[in-house]
C-alpha cells in the first residue's frame, strides 16, 4: 500500500468540464511551450472547478463580460530529474462521433467538453502537498468530421456566364 501521507485526495482522476471554448492555442505552443484553452464552464460544472481550486490547483477562475472562465494547459515537454526531457503526447481533439480532428482548430464559442488529468504529491519545496490539473482531451460538440464539399453545377455555369459578360 502506498504511503498515504504523500497522496493528494482525488489525485490521478479524470475530471470532465463542459462549456464554451475561447482562445484555443492547440496547434502551435505559446511562448512557454504549452498548448492551452480557456473554457467558460456551464453552471452545473462550476462546483467541480471550485473543488479543484480548494484542493490546491493554481489555475485562476476569472470573470469578464462573457462570464467566468479558467485556462488549462498541457506542456509539450517535461523536464525530469531521472529521464531528462521527455515529450508528452499532444492534446487529443475529437468530434461528437469520436473521430480525431487533425486540424487542431477550435473556434471561439464552440461547445466543448474537456478532460483534465489531475495529479499531485509532495511539494518540491518539501512543505506540504500539491495538486495540479493538466489538459488531456477535448471533445468539440456539433463539429462534424471533414467531408468533401460537392460543388453544384448550376453555380459553376452561372460564374462562367458572368465572367464572359464582363469580358
Amino acid at each position: 500500500m502506498p504511503n498515504d501521507k504523500y497522496m493528494v485526495k482525488g489525485g490521478a482522476q479524470p475530471v470532465l468540464i463542459r462549456g464554451q471554448a475561447k482562445y484555443a492555442k492547440l496547434g502551435v505552443p505559446d511562448q512557454w511551450g504549452k498548448n492551452s484553452i480557456r473554457i467558460y464552464p456551464i453552471q452545473e460544472d462550476m462546483p467541480k472547478i471550485h473543488k479543484l481550486i480548494s484542493e490546491g490547483i493554481k489555475n485562476k477562475l476569472t470573470k469578464d463580460e462573457d462570464g467566468y472562465s479558467i485556462t488549462f494547459s498541457r506542456p509539450e515537454k517535461l523536464k525530469t530529474k531521472t529521464r531528462g526531457e521527455i515529450l508528452l503526447e499532444p492534446v487529443i481533439i475529437t468530434d461528437d462521433e469520436d473521430h480525431i480532428q487533425e486540424d487542431k482548430f477550435i473556434a471561439d464559442g464552440d461547445d466543448i467538453t474537456i478532460r483534465l488529468h489531475t495529479y499531485g504529491g509532495k511539494s518540491p519545496s518539501g512543505y506540504g502537498l500539491y495538486k495540479a490539473a493538466r489538459l488531456d482531451q477535448i471533445k468539440v460538440h456539433g463539429k462534424k468530421a471533414n467531408r468533401p464539399i460537392k460543388i453544384d453545377s448550376r453555380v459553376e455555369s452561372s460564374d462562367s456566364a458572368s465572367s464572359s459578360v464582363e469580358e
